[in-house]
Parts: C-alpha cells; sequence; structure tokens
C-alpha cells in the first residue's frame, strides 16, 4: 500500500507541473510536507517526479516507439502514468518490471480507466523489448533524446564546448543534487553543527569548502536548529560570490539582487556582523525573507530596500567597499535542482535577459568605491550571459581590471598546474 501511495503522490505532483505551470522542486515540497509516508516512500515520491521531469523527452521518445496513439491524444493522466511506468523500466534498476507495470495499471484504473488494457500492454511490450531501442544518429538529436534536453540547449553547448564536453555537461545535469548549506559562523562551527544535526537525527557530511555540509534526507525548516539560525541552505557554487567578494568588517557593502538572502547573510557574515550590507530586490513580497533569515541568524547589519538593480541609484554612486551583482539569468548552471529549467529555456528570452544583465552590472559598478571590489555572478553556465557580458562591461568601463578566482577555491576545484 506504501508504495502504491507513494506512486499516485507521484503521479498529483507531476500533474501539477505539468498543467499547473509549478516549479518541480516547489510542488515536490509542497506534497512532502507534513507527510505521512514513510523515508522510503518519500525518496521514492522524488525519484519519481525528478526523473519523470528530468527524462521528459526521452521518456516521450520511448512511449512514441511503443504506442500506436500519437502522444498528443492521450489525456494528461495517461501520459503521465505512462511516463513513470517507462521511467521505472529504463532508469530504476531497484524496481522489477513487472512491479512497474502492475503499479502503472493500478493507476490507470483510477486516473484513466478506459486505458488500464492499454497501459498494461504498451508496458510489457517495452519490458520484453526494451534491449533493442534505438536513438537517433544524428549528434545532436542523439544527444538530446539519451540525455533529454531540447535542442536548442544542446546545439548551443556543441557549438560552445564540442561533443566530448557536451556529453559531459548533459550527463552531469541529470544527476541528483546533494543538499548543501552554510553553517552560521556567528553562532556555531562546522565540527559543532555536525554534531548537532547527528543528534536531531541528521549525518551530516564535509564538503570541499569549509563552512558547507551536505546531507540528504532531512526537512530543513523542521530541524531546530535551522530555527536556531546555526545554518542556512546555500548551493556551493553561489557560496563562491561571497567568497570572491570577500568584504571585511566595516565595510559598506552592497548586494544588487539579494532575495532570499544566502549571500547578504554570508556577506555580514565575512564581515563579523560588523558594518553595513544594503540588499535590494525588485520584489517587495521576497524582502521579508531577507529580514527573515538575517533575524534567525543573529544579523543586523542587513539593511534591505525595494529597487530595480538596473536603474541607478545615485546616492550610492562611490560608496561601496564591495558590490554583488548576482543578476536573473537563464539558470542552466541548475538544472541538476531545477530539472524543469531546461524545458523553459528560450533563446530569445537570454538574449533579453543578457541586456538586463549588462544594465545591471554597468549601474553596480557605478557604486564601487577606487580600489574596492564589484562581482558578477549568475547561476548559468552559458558564454552570452557570462563572458560576453563580463567584456563589454570592461571594453567599457577602463577603471576596471578582471580579478582570477582561483585563490577562492578549494584545492579540490582549482585548475590544474603544469
Amino acid at each position: 500500500m506504501g508504495q502504491n501511495n507513494a506512486r499516485n503522490c507521484a503521479l498529483k505532483t507531476l500533474y501539477k507541473i505539468e498543467q499547473e505551470g509549478a516549479f518541480s522542486n516547489m510542488a515536490l515540497k509542497e506534497t512532502l510536507h507534513g507527510s505521512t509516508l514513510s523515508v522510503p516512500d518519500r525518496g521514492l515520491v522524488t525519484t519519481l517526479v525528478y526523473g519523470c521531469v528530468r527524462y521528459r523527452r526521452y521518456l516521450d521518445y520511448v512511449i512514441a516507439k511503443f504506442s500506436s496513439v500519437k502522444l498528443k491524444k492521450l489525456s494528461p493522466y495517461l501520459l503521465l502514468i505512462l511516463r513513470m511506468g517507462v521511467y521505472q523500466i529504463m532508469k530504476l534498476d531497484r524496481v522489477p518490471d513487472r512491479a512497474a507495470v502492475d503499479e502503472s495499471v493500478k493507476l490507470a484504473a483510477k486516473y484513466a480507466y478506459r486505458a488500464k488494457g492499454f497501459v498494461n500492454a504498451l508496458l510489457r511490450r517495452l519490458a520484453a523489448q526494451k534491449v533493442h531501442i534505438r536513438l537517433p544518429e544524428e549528434t545532436a538529436e542523439r544527444l538530446g533524446v539519451a540525455y533529454s534536453y531540447p535542442d536548442e540547449i544542446v546545439s548551443m553547448w556543441l557549438s560552445a564546448y564540442g561533443e566530448e564536453f557536451t556529453e559531459q555537461l548533459l550527463a552531469a545535469g541529470n544527476e541528483s543534487a546533494p543538499a548543501t548549506v552554510r553553517v552560521n559562523t556567528l553562532k556555531t562551527d562546522r565540527a559543532a553543527l555536525t554534531e548537532r544535526l547527528r543528534g536531531e537525527g541528521v549525518m551530516a557530511q564535509e564538503t570541499c569548502v569549509e563552512d558547507m555540509l551536505s546531507f540528504t534526507g532531512a526537512e530543513v525548516a523542521a530541524l531546530d536548529s535551522y530555527q536556531e539560525g546555526l545554518f542556512i541552505p546555500q548551493g556551493i557554487g553561489s557560496y563562491f560570490a561571497g567568497a570572491a567578494l570577500n568584504p571585511n568588517p566595516g565595510d559598506t557593502v552592497l548586494d544588487l539582487c539579494a532575495a532570499p538572502g544566502g549571500k547578504s547573510t554570508h556577506l555580514a557574515q565575512l564581515m563579523q556582523n560588523q558594518g553595513k550590507v544594503y540588499a535590494f530586490d525588485i520584489h517587495e513580497h521576497k524582502l521579508k525573507l531577507i529580514g527573515q533569515n538575517a533575524a534567525r541568524m543573529g544579523i543586523n547589519i542587513i539593511e534591505t530596500a525595494c529597487a530595480d538593480a538596473s536603474v541607478p541609484m545615485e546616492r550610492f554612486f562611490g560608496c561601496a567597499d564591495a558590490v554583488l551583482a548576482d543578476v536573473p539569468c537563464s539558470g542552466l548552471g541548475i538544472i541538476r535542482k531545477k530539472p524543469d529549467i531546461k524545458w523553459s529555456f528560450d533563446a530569445d528570452e537570454q538574449r533579453a535577459l543578457t541586456e538586463l544583465q549588462y544594465r545591471i552590472l554597468s549601474a553596480a559598478g557605478r557604486y564601487v568605491k577606487p580600489g574596492g571590489t564589484l562581482v558578477y555572478s549568475t547561476c548559468t553556465i552559458a558564454q552570452a550571459e557570462n563572458q560576453d557580458v563580463v567584456e563589454r562591461f570592461l571594453r567599457e568601463n577602463a577603471a576596471f581590471v578582471p580579478d582570477s578566482l582561483e585563490p577562492y577555491l578549494p584545492k579540490e576545484l582549482q585548475k590544474p598546474t603544469a
């Protein structure tokens, strides 16, 4: 009954994502919050939801090979049930094919009763013939189907990086990302937090970054250690934005696109809660998140304000020791955490984003004191949104010179020396 209920929860979550436009991470969080599912069943729900979102193109390719009905004519629930069944058969070794078929038929009986036989026949044929499935021969289409990415992203990366590295990128994007948190060094240290989490039933692991831990299986907001402000969720990649800015105690710092406050609170930590961090965001309601995180963590040097980061604020011209411009972007660097990003990517929107990014960076440059530091960061790996924007800024702002990130990276992430 448990696994059947888990699959039912996964199906309803996928329906919210597919039909209601919910983000996968938020829909999954809503499903699991307060759930009575066992830990293994919660894990199954997570695996099925992220698996079906990540591999949507591949799953549809396989279904089309075995279906006598065009995919666009299948009802939403029926298509999702088939995706879940195909995912279990093709990608989950721990689920026997027979169980995948039987559980899919049970779901069809509840959500697509007339199609029970269709689901049963299609998945049984797939289980018997899965080793004979052939991928397209053309390189971009083959990679797009095999790793389940839209042609637009595959072609862009092939042009930028070549086939070998593109395939590595595609594969890496389909891996599960561990949950990571930053230790609040104003209240504790890594060893003490690790011990505290162990007492709360959470086994945390050290990472290559001294103030970061990873763990799985815990609902972060429910932990007393979180409520006491001993840590904050943050990705390792985003940690380096603050590390590179490297503000000193007593500095004046601007964080231009700050919500929900992970980087702002990191900057305040690095400043030992001395000085001033001005945290801006264009969305008024998101500013509350920054204030809540700061209060929980015992930080009182952050001042929030609603502002459009692309519009220069004259009162801050030349007054900041350090400025962080962590700009809106296509998000192609966090596909592991938010796999639905790849299905919403649009090259025209990306071109519009690069103009917004440049305007924000240009405004940011006007706030930096002589000798100060400006960090431009994104969570994408697109050259158009990174190197191209920075190079344009440097051509038009001769007072700034590029600096290397290498000194701020742990040895494991530094480029190998010749």
